[in-house]
């Protein structure tokens, strides 16, 4: 039996970085302070499940003000 996880493809910080566009300095900060997404240390590198980056940026959706139909001015 095959472990989802551990079958997906992997992102570096780069490439994490340009698709929430912050700078790579930005989701260095976030690793060191837990702030950022999930990731997956080696010895000599970071990489980043997809599906982990995803499930964050759902987890940090906010929804804003519903506009009402009846105050436009």
């Amino acid at each position: 039996m095959s472990d989802p996880d551990r079958d997906e493809a992997c992102a570096t910080p780069a490439e994490v970085a340009a698709y929430l566009r912050v700078s790579p300095a930005t989701l260095q900060h976030w690793r060191r302070t837990g702030a950022g997404p999930d990731y997956v240390k080696g010895p000599r590198h970071v990489r980043y499940r997809w599906s982990r980056v995803y499930r964050w940026v759902d987890e940090h959706t906010e929804n804003g003000p519903t506009p009402t139909t009846g105050d436009r001015r």
